[in-house]
This record gives C-alpha cells, structure tokens and sequence, in this order.
C-alpha cells in the first residue's frame, strides 16, 4: 500500500526529469551539433535568426520558424513503448501523464520566454529562468535546458547568470 502511494510522486518526479534530459540532450545533439545536420541548420537559422542579438522577445511568439518538436515525438514514442512493457496499469497512467504535462510545460514556457508581454514574468523564477534561456542565445553552445538547467550542469554546459 505505501509502494503504491509513494510511487505516483516517485513516477511523477522520474518523468519530469527524464523528459527534462531528453529535451536538453536533443537540443545539443540535434540542435546545436553537426550530428543534427540540416535538423542544426533550420534551428539555427529560423529560431535563432529570428531571437537573436537584442531581439530575444517580441509582442507575439512568431511561429515563421521552421518547429522541430516533432523529432521529440520519436523518443517520447520510445519511452512509452518502453513504459508499456514496464509498468502496471496505473503507474503507465501517471507516467503518461506526467509526461505530457512536462512536454507542455517546455514548449509553453519557451514560447514566454520570447514573448514581450509574458504573464509570467511577475515571477522571479521565470525571470531567472527566462535569462538562463538567453544567455544560450548569446552562446548556442551554452543552456541547452528550456526549463530544467540541472542537466546543463551535468553537461557542463551550464552558465550562470552575470551579476
């Protein structure tokens, strides 16, 4: 009985952070590297051509720029496959869960960080996260994190904010 308790926080936490990786890691791999090819080159150029320099925010999220969350479709896919095989019932249901509410969580939280007007920013840990995310614009080869900067450590990647 306690397991059972105990493993929803347990699987919620798991998903958030291993999502969080997987975003990260195909951010520098595919993203930012050669290994990504033309996959680097269309984000380079439609994402950070249109916020760069000192334009990182505008009034509305410009969706002109070519998006590649697709390729976050064929881990995800491998993951639940996996989870599939793995999980009783009602863990594969949290996970599941779980997993998309952190998938939207990046992509809407990306998407605030461009924006002018954002909500979010009467927060301050949006603001600070939201700085995190452009000091990867100013330096593509630091931040790959859009939400979880844990993994940037990990990488070495990481770059704190400048006083």
């Amino acid at each position: 009985m306690i397991w059972r308790i105990l493993a929803y926080p347990l699987t919620i936490l798991l998903t958030y952070y291993l999502a969080s990786f997987v975003q990260a890691f195909l951010h520098c791999l595919v993203g930012h590297s050669v290994f990504g090819r033309s996959l680097q080159q269309t984000h380079v150029r439609s994402h950070h051509g249109l916020y760069a320099n000192d334009l990182l925010v505008s009034d509305q999220y410009t969706d002109e720029e070519e998006s590649l969350t697709f390729y976050y479709v064929i881990p995800t896919i491998i993951l639940v496959a996996l989870a599939y095989f793995l999980l009783p019932l009602d863990i594969l249901l949290v996970h599941l869960g779980s997993l998309a509410l952190t998938f939207y969580a990046h992509v809407y939280l990306h998407v605030h960080y461009h924006l002018t007007n954002s909500w979010l920013k009467r927060f301050e840990w949006f603001r600070r996260k939201r700085r995190l995310h452009f000091v990867h614009h100013a330096d593509m080869s630091k931040n790959f994190a859009v939400v979880e900067f844990f993994w940037d450590r990990v990488f070495g990647t990481y770059e704190a904010l400048r006083a």
